[in-house]
């Protein structure tokens, strides 16, 4: 299964959208490959908080000619960052 490390942006957001919303900072690879081109993805998109990890991994799953369920996002954050060193 593969997986995929996003960084997400909650704080430019839309907060008026039910449940908010964020936008993608970085998508990368397992080797911490720039994903965002290659997958389409970006950074000016506002994605539903509760919906948009669905729609991110389908927009994947389209590119890799992969069934969504088979691919993973693991979230970066400061607790968790991003696999290489920035």
């Amino acid at each position: 299964m593969p997986t995929f490390v996003i960084q997400k942006d909650y704080e430019t957001g839309d907060t008026n959208a039910p449940g908010g919303t964020f936008q993608v900072i970085a998508l990368e690879d397992e080797n911490g490959n720039d994903l965002m081109d290659d997958f389409g993805i970006d950074p000016s998109t506002l994605y539903p908080i509760d919906t948009g990890d669905a729609e991110i991994v389908s927009q994947i799953g389209t590119v890799l000619e992969l069934d969504p369920a088979d691919i993973e996002l693991e979230e970066s954050g400061p607790s968790t960052p991003l696999y290489r060193s920035e």
